[in-house]
């Protein structure tokens, strides 16, 4: 519920072995497409890519997003930066394919982050989800209304938004919900109310 992931010390490097590309911070669907074209499928193999090869795909940031993935980060952490939104996605071992399946999954994904938000004392104004299909084509759709951390409410609306996705015909290899927009329920009163989106119109997003 808590976004995350607590992978012991000699874990570390089996887990990386299985991870995508653009599991790297700052690698999108554009440059993650731009090494795939050049053979780098894997995160580890940013480490032992050529460095000619690397540059040609991701120009002057190639050193930086090999140090990267060879777990070299000097920026500094920032614990107490505000916090604008949470969440958490999944990328399944094999493709959903059952609409109630990936239903099912987004319901839970959500009633978390509301759980999450009780945790916190925070209300959400957005929720959104995210869908990655099998041939790596992402998209997300958004729905925004008044603050709100309730989970049946924060489930309806997540769940819903997967009308406005292909999921279910075409087959899904990650699953994502967040939140984003959050407030102090405090807050709340002292901001001018956000207006519900009708009927359930959602804000889109192609990667």
């Amino acid at each position: 519920p808590d976004g995350l992931t607590v992978i012991a010390p000699e874990r570390v490097e089996k887990f990386l072995q299985g991870l995508p590309v653009d599991a790297l911070w700052g690698v999108g669907p554009v440059t993650a497409a731009r090494l795939r074209e050049r053979g780098i499928e894997k995160l580890v193999e940013v480490r032992t890519a050529e460095p000619e090869v690397l540059r040609d795909a991701v120009g002057s940031g190639a050193d930086w997003l090999r140090r990267l993935a060879e777990g070299i980060d000097d920026r500094p952490v920032e614990p107490d930066s505000e916090r604008k939104s949470a969440g958490s996605e999944n990328t399944f071992a094999s493709d959903l394919t059952d609409l109630n399946e990936i239903r099912r999954e987004i319901d839970e994904m959500a009633r978390d982050n509301a759980g999450w938000l009780e945790k916190n004392a925070l209300l959400c104004r957005t929720v959104t989800i995210k869908v990655r299909y099998s041939d790596f084509t992402t998209v997300t759709r958004s729905h925004t209304a008044p603050p709100s951390r309730d989970p049946e409410d924060i489930a309806r609306r997540a769940v819903a938004l997967l009308a406005k996705t292909e999921a279910g015909t075409r087959p899904v290899r990650l699953l994502g919900a967040s939140m984003h927009n959050l407030v102090d329920p405090e807050q709340v009163f002292e901001e001018d109310p956000v207006e519900p989106r009708l009927p359930f119109e959602a804000t889109d997003s192609t990667e």
